[in-house]
């Protein structure tokens, strides 16, 4: 109304982004892990699973499930879980979530991983996937 011309704004920079197009092209992001807190949780299945809460600092970085009161393909996996953290020897699995809680509680140490890698840019921001553990050298550990 008044006549006032706004300046033409270039639709596009000059130079191309240099971030990545594909999901595939993106970098995990590495979380050194201070603390691992396990706990009983039941979801819509009804079926108690291990719930592990990673710590960064005071920050929760990630969470996962175990599942390991299921069967088939979740009870293999949560086998495979165990078999990372448990102690160098054991190899007995527990029956129930509450039954491996009871031996935490009394002073059964699973290894905590030093570091978790995340998918960044993951469609569940909520949830990120966990696509890489570090370990701690526990040959240093034996050799002390």
């Amino acid at each position: 109304v008044c006549g006032y011309e706004f300046p033409a704004k270039p639709k596009h920079d000059s130079e191309a982004a240099e971030v990545a197009i594909l999901s595939s092209q993106l970098r995990p992001v590495r979380h050194t892990i201070t603390d691992v807190r396990y706990s009983r949780h039941v979801g819509q299945s009804g079926i108690p699973t291990l719930r592990a809460d990673y710590y960064a600092g005071y920050s929760r970085v990630a969470q996962e499930w175990v599942c390991i009161e299921h069967t088939g393909y979740a009870k293999a996996k949560a086998l495979q879980w165990l078999t990372l953290r448990y102690p160098r020897g054991f190899g007995h699995a527990p029956g129930t979530v509450d039954q491996l809680l009871d031996w935490i509680k009394g002073g059964f140490q699973l290894t905590r991983p030093v570091a978790i890698h995340l998918r960044p840019g993951s469609n569940n921001k909520k949830y990120p996937e966990i696509v890489r553990y570090e370990w701690p050298d526990l040959t240093l550990e034996l050799a002390a």
